[in-house]
């Protein structure tokens, strides 16, 4: 695994050639007990996809809960499925 990017109480890794990202979060609140599936996460390979992934998350019965930018040229969407996971769609 690779570190792709860091900051205090969480840590993201990604295995080599791949476009996968596992995230690793602290939280003192859950600590002994188990904290279930934070969010799932899908890195888009173009950004300007973003307005049809928004819209496919809609139609599939989602909802988008937040929208922006980590840094210019770089926009994600935070949505939830229908079952109320949390779903990250961002381009980077």
């Amino acid at each position: 695994m690779q570190e792709v990017f860091r900051e205090p109480g969480s840590i993201q890794v990604q295995s080599p050639g791949s476009h996968d990202v596992i995230a690793f979060e602290q939280s003192r609140t859950k600590v002994g007990s188990m904290g279930g599936v934070t969010h799932f996460g899908f890195r888009l390979v173009n950004a300007k996809d973003i307005d049809a992934a928004a819209k496919a998350v809609e139609r599939a019965g989602g909802k988008v809960l937040e929208r922006g930018e980590f840094v210019p040229g770089e926009p994600y969407i935070f949505a939830s499925d229908p079952d109320g996971y949390r779903i990250e769609i961002w381009y980077e």
